[in-house]
Order: C-alpha cells, then structure tokens, then sequence
C-alpha cells in the first residue's frame, strides 16, 4: 500500500463546486415543512446553544447567497489558513479567512491541492439514468483518469478512505449497504447489508479500533448510527441521531464522533469503548444546516447553515475539546 494522500467525492459533490443545483439530495417539500414546524417550535431564541464538548466561536457570514434549502462541502486549507464553502444556491465556492472570517475570494470552481495525488470519484448511476456507477481513480497532478471500479449499484454515496490498510468504504444508499473496495487491486471485495438503518449517507472510520460509523436517514426527523466491525464485516451496534444526517467526523484522539444534521444540532458521541458511545453533547445549529467539517488539527467543528427563511448562509465555527 502507498502513503497517497486521497480525497473521496461524488461527481456530484465535484460538480457543485461549479454548478451544482440538484442531485440524490432532492428535497421532499412536505417533509421539510414538517421539519422546518417542528424545529422552530422547539427552537430558543438567539445564538446557538451549545454544550461541552463544543463551545460556540463566531459566525462567518457567507453574502450574497440566495435563497436555497442546502448548502455541499467544506473544506480547509491549512497552510494557507482558508476555509472553502459551497453554498449550492450561490453557485461558486467561496473562501474566507480563517482567522478573521473576511470573504477573500467568489471561486467558480476550485482545484485539488497539489499534495493530494490520488482522488476517488463516484459517478454515473442514477444521475447518468444506469443502474450501475464507477468509482474513479484520478491522479490528481495531471487530473488524469487511471482507473474505473465498478459498482453493482446507482447511488454511490460518501466514502471513507484506510490509511493502514488498501480499503476503501462506500455507501451504497439504493442498495442499504457499504460497498469495500480494495484500493491496490481496484475492485470491490465484499459488500455488508445494513439491517440497523436506513438510507445511508455519512460515513466515518475509526481505523485503529477497526470501526466503521454509517450515518443512515431513517425518517425526517430521525436517524441511526450504525456502527460495523471492519474485520468481520457485522454490525456491531447502532444508536440514534437526528433525522437528515449528512456529516460524521471522527476524531482518533479524543474517541468521539461528530454529527450534522438537518433538524438543527451537531451531535457528539464519546466512545466508552469500540462497541459503545455516550451522547457527550447536542449542539443547536439551524434548520438544514447539516453539512459539517472537523479539523482536528484545529480543534475545530464547521457547520454550514443554508439561506433558508430568514436565516442568511453562513458558517458556525464551534472550539472541540
């Protein structure tokens, strides 16, 4: 196995970098009025409300973002101490400051970092009207295509990339199950049903205890994490988030696993041991706002809050402990 550095992404989650305006997220209106009733029922007045081991920081303004339910991925430059943003209904990506939260620069697409020599891709499926889809192998110093894996399935979704071992883990949302792709050979290994959830999105590894986290949506308003044993395969356990997760970041150092979801919270779990987490904290964010990053190296937790009714885009940056 090489030490590549590689990034996992949809060609849907690339083309939202640019132009990105629907996908496997579509949005059901009805159950987001429900969520939309029920959230703000509930909701408090003022900034978010947070709860160790999440203190709230400061709110990045993202301007000009129209009116839309969703906002794509985030991602940091560390070196360069930037934050990139993809607010899908402003159709660009847009980067910030760090440190001072200013908007530096409107981007209308935005390129791989030159140290990352390996990019995986899942494309085709449904979006490409097939029912089966490719994890694309890209070098990334020349975005040269070097290989295709084929996937029995039309919705590939996240994926979760070993650094230990040649395995790569996809989220197989059609088909209720994670695809494992040996990342030497380029093929697809084993496939394990989900029984505990349904409607996987998210994923997360926690390699050196040998667990697999998959974020599934159950309903709107509830969600599972279910929890798989990567040696045997099994689901070892599950436990219950809210409804629209979109997010998990785990962090090896302190044992627990960050939640977006689209109900208004990030939730923490502590890990009490590889089979069994405790909720450490529930951390109000915003309706939909569930599009999440954890930087470790940071000790920090973006959340991505859409332009939706009278709350403006912006991004909430939360201090992990």
């Amino acid at each position: 196995m090489t030490d590549d550095r590689c990034y996992c992404l949809r060609e849907r989650d690339a083309s939202a970098l640019k132009t990105h305006t629907e996908g496997a997220d579509k949005i059901n209106m009805r159950g987001l009025i429900l969520l939309l009733a029920a959230v703000l029922f509930a909701a408090l007045p003022g900034r978010p409300q947070t709860a160790a081991p999440l203190t709230f920081m400061q709110t990045i303004e993202m301007p000009g973002v129209p009116w839309g339910p969703y906002t794509d991925h985030l991602a940091v430059d560390l070196k360069g101490h930037r934050l990139f943003t993809t607010p899908q209904a402003h159709h660009s990506v847009q980067v910030f400051d760090l440190s001072t939260g200013k908007l530096l620069q409107n981007a209308d697409s935005m390129t791989s970092d030159r140290e990352a020599k390996l990019m995986y891709v899942a494309n085709g499926g449904e979006e490409a009207h097939e029912d089966f889809s490719f994890v694309s192998v890209i070098d990334a110093s020349p975005m040269k295509n070097v290989a295709d894996i084929k996937i029995e399935a039309a919705v590939p979704e996240q994926m979760a990339l070993a650094d230990r071992e040649p395995r790569l883990y996809v989220d197989i949302t059609d088909k209720n199950e994670v695809g494992v792709i040996d990342s030497e050979k380029r093929t697809v290994v084993a496939t394990w049903p989900i029984t505990k959830g349904q409607k996987p999105i998210a994923i997360a590894l926690d390699e050196a205890h040998h667990r697999l986290f998959i974020g599934c949506r159950n309903t709107d308003m509830e969600g599972a994490i279910v929890v798989f044993d990567t040696q045997t395969g099994k689901e070892v356990g599950a436990f219950p988030v809210g409804g629209w997760v979109d997010y998990l970041g785990f962090d090896a150092s302190t044992g627990r696993l960050y939640a977006t979801c689209g109900t208004g919270y990030v939730y923490v779990f502590q890990r009490r041991d590889p089979d069994h987490y405790d909720l450490a904290a529930k951390a109000e964010t915003a309706v939909m706002a569930k599009t999440g990053l954890l930087v470790p190296e940071l000790h920090r937790f973006f959340v991505s809050v859409p332009h939706l009714g009278g709350t403006p885009a912006k991004v909430l940056v939360f201090e992990t402990k």
